[in-house]
C-alpha cells in the first residue's frame, strides 16, 4: 500500500523513524583522514579511522558534525582523535557531557599533591581522566577551531593533547586553569559551544512543538470521525445519495454528503476543522472511507437484529430480482414474532440486504443465504 495513502488505523496513531548518519574528517597534522560512523540501535557506535575500527561509545549518535567556522558552529570530531589512546574514560564526543568524577581522594604525585574536585566549582569545561589522573577542555577538544592550514603545525595544548596534571600551577594565575581559560583558542571554543547549545535548545523546541501539535490532533479525530459518521448516518436514514457526480472545488454542489458538512462547518467548529486543519490526503471524506463507515454501521445494525432473532420465531424472505443494468440479484428480509411484555406478538420485518447472482441453482441460491 501507498504509504501516502492513510487508513483508519492511521487516523488515530503516529510513527517514528530512527536514522544513522557518517562523517568524513581531516586529521591536524594536514594528512587526510577518514573517519566514518555507523549508528546502531544500541547506544554504542563504530568509529572506523583509516579503515582501524575504534569502539566508542555515545549516548546519542543521531548527529556527527564538524567546526569549520564560528558562523557554522558544530561540534569537531577530530579532536578526540589527539588524545591519547590510553584515555578512554573521559567524554568521547560533544554527545557525552564533561566527565567530572567526583572521589574520595585523588592519586598523588611525586610533590604530594593531587587533583581536588573543588576545582570542578565554576569549570564546567574541566574533565578529568582517572586511569591517567590528567585533566581536560571539554570546549576546546569537542568545539576548537582547526588548524588554517595544513602546512601550519597545530599549537600544543595540553588540556588538548597530552593532558594537564601540574597540580601545583593549577591555580596559578599565569599558569593551569586560569592561563588556559584565558587563551584565544578556549574562548572561540567556549563560543562555538554556547553557540551549539543554543542550536540543540532551539530544534528540541522544534521537535516538541511539533509532537504537542501531532498528539493535539489525534486527540481531536475521534471527534472529527464522529462528526463525519453522523453525517453520514442522516444520509442513510434519508434514503438520499451520499456523493455527487462533480465533488470538485469548483462544483456548486458536490453532494448531499459534502453539502451537509459544509453547512455544519458554519455553526460546529469541530466541523469546520475538518475542512481547515487538516491536510488534503487527510480529510477522511473520500468515498472509499464514506464505504468503509457505511459497511461499519450496517454490521452493527445486522448484529442488533441478530440478537432479536435469538430466542423468537422468525423467517427468512428470499426473492430473485434484476435490477435496471441487468444484473440478477437476490433479496433477502428476515420476519421476526417478537413477544412483548403485555403478552402480544408483534411481527417484525427487517431488510438485510442484496446479493449479486451469477448462478441461479437451488445449491447457489442455498449456499448464499446461508452466508
Amino acid at each position: 500500500m501507498d504509504n501516502k495513502r492513510k487508513t483508519l488505523d492511521s487516523y488515530f496513531s503516529s510513527s517514528t523513524q530512527k536514522k544513522s548518519k557518517s562523517i568524513v574528517s581531516q586529521s591536524d597534522d594536514g594528512n587526510n583522514q577518514n573517519i566514518t560512523l555507523q549508528s546502531c540501535d544500541s547506544h554504542t557506535s563504530r568509529v572506523t579511522i583509516n579503515d582501524e575500527p575504534v569502539e566508542t561509545s555515545l549516548m546519542n549518535s543521531s548527529q556527527n558534525v564538524n567546526v569549520e567556522k564560528e558562523q557554522n558552529v558544530q561540534p569537531e570530531e577530530k579532536r578526540v582523535g589527539e588524545v591519547s589512546a590510553d584515555v578512554i574514560d573521559i567524554s568521547r564526543s560533544c554527545q557525552n557531557p564533561p566527565t567530572q568524577p567526583k572521589l574520595a581522594s585523588y592519586p598523588r604525585n611525586n610533590e604530594n599533591r593531587s587533583f581536588t574536585a573543588k576545582w570542578y566549582d565554576g569549570r564546567p569545561w574541566l574533565e578529568y581522566s582517572i586511569k591517567t589522573d590528567t585533566t581536560y577542555c571539554y570546549y576546546c577538544r569537542h568545539f576548537g577551531a582547526p588548524s588554517s592550514s595544513s602546512n601550519k603545525k597545530p599549537q600544543t595544548d595540553a588540556f588538548v593533547n597530552n593532558g594537564f596534571q601540574n597540580w601545583k600551577k593549577a591555580l596559578d594565575k599565569s599558569k593551569g586553569f586560569d592561563r588556559h581559560l584565558q587563551s584565544n583558542g578556549h574562548i572561540l571554543a567556549a563560543n562555538n559551544y554556547a553557540i551549539y547549545q543554543q542550536r540543540e535548545q532551539t530544534q528540541h523546541n522544534v521537535i516538541q512543538v511539533l509532537g504537542r501539535s501531532r498528539t493535539e490532533q489525534i486527540r481531536r479525530n475521534p471527534e472529527r470521525f464522529i462528526k463525519i459518521a453522523s453525517a453520514l448516518l442522516l444520509c442513510a436514514r434519508q434514503t438520499i445519495a451520499i456523493r455527487g457526480h462533480d465533488e470538485s472545488e469548483s462544483s456548486s454542489n458536490k453532494g448531499n454528503f459534502l453539502e451537509i458538512l459544509k453547512w455544519a462547518s458554519s455553526t460546529d467548529p469541530v466541523v469546520k476543522s475538518i475542512f481547515e486543519d487538516t491536510t488534503g490526503n487527510s480529510t477522511y471524506l473520500s468515498g472509499g472511507i464514506q464505504n468503509e463507515l457505511i459497511k461499519i454501521m450496517a454490521d452493527q445494525v445486522k448484529q442488533q437484529i441478530t440478537e432479536k432473532i435469538r430466542g423468537n420465531m422468525f423467517a427468512l424472505l428470499a426473492d430473485e430480482s434484476r435490477d435496471s443494468g441487468g444484473h440478477e440479484q437476490l433479496s433477502i428480509v428476515v420476519r421476526i414474532v417478537v413477544h412483548t411484555d403485555d403478552d402480544k406478538d408483534i411481527i417484525q420485518e427487517y431488510f438485510l440486504g442484496l446479493i449479486r447472482l451469477h448462478e441461479f441453482d437451488a445449491q447457489t441460491l442455498s449456499n448464499e443465504i446461508a452466508n
